[in-house]
């Protein structure tokens, strides 16, 4: 099954469990305006629900698309190791994106679960995507800049850019803020060259 066959199913999953709360929503509205492009998942349905005034984006994932909520659906993903050995095998560089959006992204942050990323070949980190997240904290930041001098890890930062409605709805997230300086871009080049 391909990936966009799995995250429609997911939304589609999502949708019975909305409804049965209450929030009617039609998969046909969602298939009319968002599938034509292929590119459908979450935050289709969540501008969805923004424009039928249920909330604002981070209220509806916060409320129904995060784990523990009664409307989370759970994909069988790959892990993080699996991802890296994935992105190293085609020839690209594995950073580890954004690991302060939840208690089970800053866990890689500790020590022994750290050491594994690099062991399979992290070559970088992210320490600023341009969101104003609380969760992006100063001790973390310093928990990032540490673990990256410990091991040689590139520090990246970017935009996080997802669509103009994104970036509308929170105003952050502009395609072309936040971007790494050349320097950064030198250093991931050598990443691929010399691992």
């Amino acid at each position: 099954m391909k990936i966009q066959e799995v995250l429609v199913n997911k939304v589609k999953d999502i949708l019975i469990k909305l409804n049965k709360k209450g929030i009617k929503v039609d998969f046909k509205d969602l298939e009319k305006e968002y599938y034509p492009n292929k590119n459908f998942m979450e935050i289709h349905l969540v501008k969805y629900l923004v424009s039928k005034g249920h909330g604002t984006i981070r209220e509806l994932f916060d409320k129904y698309m995060r784990e523990g909520t009664e409307t989370y659906v759970k994909i069988k993903e790959i892990s993080v190791i699996e991802a890296i050995k994935l992105i190293k095998k085609f020839g690209g560089v594995p950073v580890l994106a954004h690991p302060w959006v939840d208690s089970k992204s800053k866990s890689l942050l500790e020590e022994k679960n750290f050491k594994k990323l690099v062991g399979a070949g992290l070559k970088g980190i992210e320490i600023d995507n341009g969101d104003r997240d609380e969760r992006r904290d100063e001790k973390t930041i310093k928990r990032i800049q540490d673990l990256a001098k410990k091991y040689n890890l590139v520090i990246t930062s970017g935009s996080d850019f997802h669509g103009e409605y994104l970036v509308k709805a929170t105003g952050c997230h502009k395609i072309g803020n936040n971007n790494c300086d050349e320097k950064v871009v030198k250093d991931l080049r050598n990443k691929i060259i010399f691992s």
